[in-house]
């Protein structure tokens, strides 16, 4: 921590970085050194052959950094996955070499593991493919890749799978939808239970198609669509990034301090975060206020008023406030914010509809 910043190493550049300016993905000198321990590991053990994983993004109802070694034939063509944030850092960037050696230690007990229950694997995977291809049958997706991952396994004949298919993504563009099938799932199947498709699979792609009919490239919340128009960022670069990638942070200079801003893709919306340390924290539709204490009187007076009647900000001050609620170190803002349509080349936002929400 630094002035209450939390600060992190990355072992491709020198010094110490802010937390929210660091890649979230296994990459660089920490990628090179897990690979070259993976290696060393099993250079004497049969699941070398799985090879070494590589870096896979997924966003869907989450953000998953992720490791993937290539699809084993042995294995029904089934993927074993990893989590990118198992060294237990910050940032997987930030391991020291140290964490990267017990993660590339974990890393080779699951490969080990899922060489020996390869052919289980292949069968129960082929019962996986079965229900993911019927998902896919009547829409324009595509399974992508049925995956394991034998940390989170308590039955080994019982397997839960994950299934990457290419559908319409969070942010309304073809990319890699998640679905998940477990076990309990599969017999439920068998036993005549049917199961809805995920929503990029299936829906979004009507989700797209009426937005698209009213001139909009998707969804921007109340506050996202304030923090591109208060001229404190470059919003055709905030659009630009946002048009191929899941997420973009930028900085913000202020007098106090700082504020991070992390404009991401949920569900075909457009939301950002806000992060200035030690002093506020706006998440979705609830801020948080450090080092402020308010009368009763004023938390029940500010219900159904812009937050501006209470605090200055540099944006989102028309955003009605729902309650508030004191904390050990200030004050928890529930706000009422509205959500509006955008159109990515002009930058122009306007008013959505209820039957778009």
């Amino acid at each position: 921590m630094i002035g209450g910043e939390r600060w992190t190493l990355d072992a491709g550049q020198p010094g110490l970085h802010p937390v929210w300016t660091t890649r979230r993905d296994a990459h660089g000198p920490n990628l090179e050194l897990l690979h070259r321990l993976i290696a060393k590991k099993t250079r004497n053990l049969a699941c070398r052959c799985l090879g070494l994983p590589q870096p896979v993004l997924v966003c869907d109802v989450d953000e998953r950094n992720l490791l993937h070694f290539a699809p084993l034939a042995e294995a029904g063509e089934v993927v074993l996955q990893c989590w990118a944030n198992g060294t237990d850092a910050p940032r997987f960037c930030g391991a020291l070499p140290e964490q990267i050696e017990a993660f590339a230690e974990a890393i080779v007990k699951d490969m080990r593991v899922f060489w020996k229950r390869r052919r289980s694997i292949a069968r129960q995977a082929a019962e996986v493919r079965a229900i993911a291809n019927s998902h896919v049958a009547d829409n324009d997706a595509e399974v992508d890749a049925i995956i394991v991952d034998m940390s989170f396994q308590s039955d080994d004949n019982n397997l839960d799978f994950h299934v990457h298919y290419i559908g319409v993504d969070v942010a309304l563009r073809r990319g890699l939808v998640l679905g998940f099938i477990p076990a309990f799932r599969r017999k439920l199947i068998e036993n005549g239970q049917n199961f809805s498709s995920p929503w990029g699979v299936s829906e979004r792609k009507k989700e797209r198609a009426a937005l698209n009919k009213k001139g909009a490239d998707g969804r921007i919340t109340e506050l996202a669509a304030s923090v591109l128009a208060s001229g404190r960022v470059d919003p055709k670069q905030v659009l630009a990034d946002l048009s191929s990638a899941y997420h973009t942070t930028v900085e913000i200079h202020t007098k106090a301090a700082p504020i991070f801003a992390t404009f991401y893709w949920a569900d075909g919306t457009i939301r950002v975060e806000l992060i200035r340390q030690g002093s506020l924290d706006w998440v979705g539709d609830q801020l948080e206020l450090y080092g402020i204490e308010l009368p009763e009187a004023k938390l029940v007076a500010m219900a159904g008023r812009p937050i501006s009647d209470l605090a200055e900000l540099p944006f989102g001050g028309d955003i009605l406030v729902e309650r508030i609620v004191p904390i050990e170190s200030g004050m928890r803002f529930h706000l009422s914010e509205k959500t509006f349509l955008i159109e990515f080349a002009s930058g122009n936002t306007w008013e959505c509809p209820k039957g778009l929400l």
